[in-house]
Order: structure tokens, then C-alpha cells, then sequence
């Protein structure tokens, strides 16, 4: 059997699908109960510096100084990209309404 190269594949737009339906699932989800999503998106756990280290995870800053690993930071780091990302939508009481994947860094209209 012949291997088959797949070096001339862009892992972007396949990446981009998997944040697309990543945000289809999530908003469903919020639909069917938003309390449940809102504390699984809004749970984060403090990390070591290793951790905190990995190019490939996407972590915060608290208040304080200290790393912090999202459960969306580590959704946006399976399926973000440099130039999109898992983004959560709040309204004017805090409370979480949308979940979209949208082009990253975020503008002030958006």
C-alpha cells in the first residue's frame, strides 16, 4: 500500500471547523441550561509554572499575579487559532448569553 503524504494540508480550516462546532455545542448546551455551562466555562484551577510555560496552552493572570487554566482557555487551546477563538458573551448583568467563535483579538465593536 502507498502512504499518503498530507504535509501539503493546512491544519487551520480544519481547526477553525473543530472551533466552529466546538461554539455550536456550547451554545446549544447554554440554551438547555445556562447555569450549568456558565460555571463549566467560568471554573478555572491554578497552574504551576510548567504548566503555565506550554506554548500550546492558553492560561490568565488573576488579580494577583497567579496562573490560572480556564475550562474555555483549554478549549481555545484545542480548537482556537492565532487569529480565532471560543468567545464567551455576557450581558449588561453578568449573566452569559453566547458562546461564538469569532476572529481574535476582539475589536472594540464586537
Amino acid at each position: 500500500m502507498k502512504s499518503m503524504s498530507y504535509h501539503h494540508l493546512e491544519a487551520e480550516p480544519v481547526v477553525e471547523d473543530v472551533g466552529r462546532k466546538a461554539a455550536e455545542i456550547l451554545q446549544d448546551a447554554l440554551l438547555r441550561d445556562r447555569e450549568a455551562v456558565s460555571s463549566l466555562l467560568g471554573f478555572s484551577v491554578f497552574c504551576s509554572q510548567a504548566l503555565a510555560a506550554s506554548p500550546d496552552l492558553i492560561g490568565s493572570f488573576d488579580g494577583s499575579g497567579n496562573v490560572t487554566l480556564s475550562v474555555l482557555g483549554l478549549l481555545n487551546s484545542i480548537a482556537g487559532t492565532s487569529t480565532h477563538r471560543l468567545v464567551t458573551v455576557y450581558d449588561g448583568q453578568g449573566q452569559l448569553t453566547k458562546i461564538v467563535y469569532a476572529e481574535w483579538p476582539l475589536t472594540k465593536e464586537e
